[in-house]
């Protein structure tokens, strides 16, 4: 089923041959003439408030499990002064909640049929405070640039091209939404 706002981005081929790759799951029993294996097709959704156990489901296991992509878009001090009650990941997660709210998505989740494999934020580099903070990383001129800080894929759905699928997904929504730089 395609979600409004959604694209299928591509259909995943396996090989069965030396050094294929084998699916964790039983959709990978699907096969083609030829004998490979078919994955189901990648599908790359805006992040809505409905989506966050899935956006949990790619974190968990990384880097970002407690960081609910929100180091990018918050200073130390704006981490610390978010409101509600709970831990810093459950505030953590209630600011990603309102943000997935609004019009425009925080970012775009990557799914192989039901089962949540991937995660990419994309958004005006204005809105990410540590960026924009960051002497590191200057703006190189006046362009209203869009900044891709963080793509995750989950380990189990690695090496099959679903990073390259959500960073032309992330340009291609930024386009949509008026970018006319993005940077990573």
């Amino acid at each position: 089923m395609l979600v409004p706002g959604s694209v299928i981005i591509a259909q995943n081929v396996v090989g069965t041959g030396k050094g294929s790759q084998a699916m964790p799951r039983d959709a990978s029993k699907t096969r083609e003439p030829g004998g490979r294996r078919l994955q189901p097709a990648l599908e790359i959704r805006p992040l809505t408030p409905r989506l966050m156990a899935a956006m949990g489901e790619v974190m968990r296991g990384s880097w970002g499990r407690g960081c609910w992509c929100m180091f990018p878009r918050l200073t130390d001090a704006q981490t610390r002064a978010l409101p509600g009650e709970g831990s810093a990941s459950a505030r953590k997660r209630a600011a990603m909640t309102r943000l997935a709210r609004r019009r425009r998505a925080p970012g775009l989740l990557a799914f192989e049929g039901d089962e949540p494999v991937g995660w990419i934020a994309v958004a005006p580099r204005g809105e990410l405070n540590r960026i924009e903070a960051s002497r590191a990383t200057p703006p190189v001129d006046d362009s209203d640039v869009w900044v891709i800080p963080c793509v995750t894929v989950r380990k189990t759905a690695r090496g099959r091209g679903i990073a390259v699928a959500l960073i032309r997904a992330a340009v291609a929504y930024a386009g949509e939404h008026g970018a006319p730089v993005v940077e990573a």
